[in-house]
C-alpha cells in the first residue's frame, strides 16, 4: 500500500477560533513518493519499521500513531483481531508533508477496503480519524482537495487539465508544527482574506501560477524557527 505525502499547494490562515485553533484554506495534493504500508491479521498487536527514516520514527515514538489507528478503527467496527504493519518509511518526519497522518490515513482506509466496509462505517471512520491529526482526514482520501476549518473539512475538486512538476528537497531538520504555529501568532501578520471559491476556480482552470503565488502563510514563521529552510531555497533559488 502506498501512503503517499501530503502537499499544501498553498496555505491561507483564515482565523483563529475560541480554542485558539487556526483555522486553514489549502489545496492538498498526493505525489507518487510516499511510504509502503502491508499489514496482516496476527496474534498480537505488531509493527515492523523499515527504510530510510525508520530510526526517525522509532526515536519519535510514530509508531504508536499506528497503534491508534488500529484502535480507532476497532472501536467503530468492533473488530477485536490484531495485526502485524510493516512500515517502509520513506517520507522524513517534521517536513510538513502528512509523514505521520499519510499512514494512519493509508491503514485506515486499506483496513476499510479490505474488509468491504459501508460507505456510511468508513465515513465515520474517516470523520472520527482526525482524533488521530489534522492531516489524517485528507490522508484517508488521499486525492486533492481543498481543506477548510482546523483541517476537517474537504471540497474535492474536478480534476484540471494537467498537473505541475514538482521538486521536494529535504533541508534536514525537523520542524515542529505546533512551534511553527505559535511563532505565527507572535507575529500577528493578519488573516487571509482567501475564499474557497477563488481558490476552487483557480483549480478548475489550472491556473497553478495563482495558486502557488497565493503562498504560504506558515513560511515566514518556518524561516524565521529553521534557518536551514531559508538555506535551502536560497541555493534553489541560485540554480
Amino acid at each position: 500500500i502506498k501512503a503517499a505525502a501530503k502537499v499544501n499547494l498553498n496555505l491561507a490562515v483564515t482565523g483563529r477560533d475560541d480554542q485558539n485553533y487556526h483555522h486553514l484554506l489549502s489545496l492538498v495534493v498526493f505525489t507518487e513518493f510516499g511510504d509502503e504500508l502491508s499489514f496482516a491479521p496476527a496474534n498480537n498487536h505488531l509493527v515492523t519499521l523499515s527504510g530510510t527514516f525508520a530510526s526517525h520514527l522509532e526515536k519519535a515514538g510514530g509508531e504508536q500513531l499506528l497503534a491508534k489507528a488500529i484502535a480507532l478503527y476497532q472501536e467503530i467496527t468492533a473488530d477485536e483481531r490484531h495485526y502485524h504493519i510493516k512500515l517502509v518509511k520513506q517520507i522524513p518526519l517534521g517536513g510538513g508533508l502528512g509523514g505521520g497522518s499519510a499512514y494512519a490515513g493509508s491503514l485506515l482506509q486499506s483496513l476499510c477496503t479490505d474488509n468491504a466496509l459501508s460507505e456510511t462505517v468508513k465515513q465515520k471512520i474517516r470523520q472520527a480519524s482526525i482524533r488521530l491529526g489534522a492531516d489524517v482526514p485528507a490522508c484517508f482520501d488521499s486525492q486533492m482537495q481543498i481543506i477548510s476549518s482546523i483541517g476537517e473539512v474537504p471540497f474535492y475538486c474536478p480534476a484540471p487539465d494537467w498537473y505541475p512538476e514538482m521538486v521536494l528537497v529535504n533541508p534536514h531538520c525537523h520542524a515542529d508544527t505546533k512551534s511553527v504555529f505559535a511563532t505565527y501568532a507572535n507575529q500577528q501578520p493578519g488573516f487571509s482574506t482567501l475564499d474557497q471559491d477563488r481558490l476552487a476556480k483557480w483549480v478548475k482552470a489550472a491556473c497553478w501560477y495563482k495558486i502557488l503565488s497565493a503562498g504560504n502563510d506558515l513560511t515566514r514563521p518556518a524561516l524565521t524557527l529553521y534557518p536551514a529552510i531559508e538555506d535551502m531555497l536560497l541555493a534553489m533559488n541560485e540554480k
